[in-house]
């Protein structure tokens, strides 16, 4: 869900002309010459590119827009320099380049798919706040005013908040970076004491859920937080490799004394830290985990951190293969069995019944709905097209959270449509107040 906010937030930032309206402004383009700071400069440069992509292309990788002049105009930086100035952030040069390179260096059909803000990891962090990992935060644009792969993290409604990473990272075993423990395949902060930490972890977590002497305890109540670990000869309830102090492990409902490589265990945590319970000799004894290639059993911990016991050997762990990519169509093809319509069109249906058969066509104008259509049967009624395409518009945005109409983003202060808070594409933004587009620094959370 993070991603797809952070994406429609980026596409309605490139929307938004930002010279266009001062016909004294200087408009940063790849030929107007330094009529802006460097940093800037190369961001304008990289939206250029990518609008002489998309004409090339003839798909949408920045706009609905046709031509190249149409498309600069839109393209333009103003209002992204004014998000990142509110946030008190900065654009990340290296990554403007890397993004540049590989929208110059991206086949149509990938721009097609990805558009500009995903052509590379790097299009989606040239723009980033300046709290660190753990930094204090107070939500708003540009990752909440976190550094590129961060963004606030506000689950819990707190302000401020910390910075933590914008997707969890992915762990096998006592991999993931300092203050973070592995649970269940994904890096997790780990909690302080007397905090909530995470509840599944009590089941089989092989790296510790709180901070360095804590345990993770469950109430009857239901809720967990973290209390100090036990003491040797303590009873003990959670066979999990933190639940006593170092040097004891959980074996039997007391904390002894953690089993030495060599000795027999039933389960990895009762064997010291570092080591698993290799299920593969007679009887199983604790030791240290395989290398790669080494031979393994499907215990918990049987490969050493970052490798996976894959088919009975211990490997790097086998990546999800990236999904399938859609074909780019000719204008007025069928896409009824899917696929990207050229610029300027969209999937839509032949007839607003049945939907019998459906083409590439111009999508509606500004102003006009571009609700998908509705097919009613009597098992039920179903969306025909695509509801959660933006670009289903002739031009502009289709604001799939403001009714489904189509729109262009407007800067703060801007008109907008509504007087109760709105969450919308018609704003840059994404947020209309009292009929007028919110500021940035009226989306940071109050203390």
């Amino acid at each position: 869900m993070k991603t797809a906010f952070a994406c429609l937030l980026f596409m309605t930032m490139t929307f938004v002309a930002a010279c266009g309206d001062d016909d004294d402004a200087p408009h940063p383009s790849a030929d107007a010459g330094p009529v802006l700071p460097a940093d800037q400069q190369a961001y304008c440069d990289l939206l250029h590119t990518a609008c002489a992509r998309q004409l090339e292309c003839g798909a949408v990788v920045v706009s609905q827009a046709t031509d190249l002049d149409a498309c600069a105009d839109v393209a333009t930086c103003a209002a992204v320099l004014d998000a990142a100035e509110a946030a008190g952030g900065h654009i990340r040069v290296d990554n403007v380049a890397t993004c540049r390179t590989a929208v110059e260096a991206a086949s149509c059909q990938s721009l097609a798919n990805t558009k500009m803000a995903e052509a590379a990891p790097a299009c989606a962090a040239v723009l980033e706040g300046p709290g660190a990992l753990g930094d204090e935060c107070h939500g708003g644009l540009l990752n909440g005013g976190c550094q590129a792969g961060l963004v606030c993290d506000q689950a819990d409604g707190s302000c401020p908040s910390t910075c933590q990473p914008a997707e969890a990272i992915a762990c096998v075993g006592l991999d993931c970076p300092d203050g973070q423990f592995c649970n269940f395949g994904e890096c997790k902060p780990r909690a302080a004491a007397g905090a909530p930490c995470e509840l599944g972890s009590l089941d089989e977590p092989w790296d510790r859920p709180c901070v360095d002497g804590y345990r993770c305890v469950l109430a009857d109540s239901g809720a967990t937080s973290c209390e100090p670990e036990l003491a040797a000869g303590s009873e003990c309830v959670y066979s999990n490799a933190w639940e006593c102090v170092d040097g004891f492990a959980c074996i039997d409902g007391t904390c002894a004394a953690a089993r030495a490589a060599g000795e027999e265990c039933s389960t990895y945590s009762e064997c010291a830290p570092g080591l698993m319970c290799d299920y593969t000799a007679t009887p199983a004894v604790c030791a240290t985990p395989a290398a790669a290639g080494q031979p393994c059993s499907d215990g918990v911990g049987a490969c050493a951190a970052g490798l996976a016991c894959e088919g009975g050997i211990c490997a790097e762990p086998t990546p999800e293969p990236p999904p399938p990519q859609r074909p780019l169509l000719a204008p007025g093809a069928s896409c009824g069995e899917g696929g990207i319509c050229p610029l300027g069109q969209s999937c839509r249906c032949d007839d607003a019944v049945t939907c019998s058969a459906m083409h590439c066509a111009a999508g509606p104008a500004l102003g006009e709905s571009c609700a998908p259509v509705m097919i009613t049967t009597p098992q039920g009624s179903f969306t025909a097209e695509d509801a959660f395409n933006p670009y289903a518009c002739r031009e502009g945005l289709c604001d799939l959270w403001g009714g489904y109409r189509c729109v262009e983003p407007h800067a703060p202060g801007d008109e907008c449509s509504y007087a109760a808070p709105t969450l919308t594409l018609e704003c840059v933004t994404l947020v209309c107040r009292d009929h007028a587009c919110v500021g940035f620094a009226d989306l940071f959370c109050a203390e």
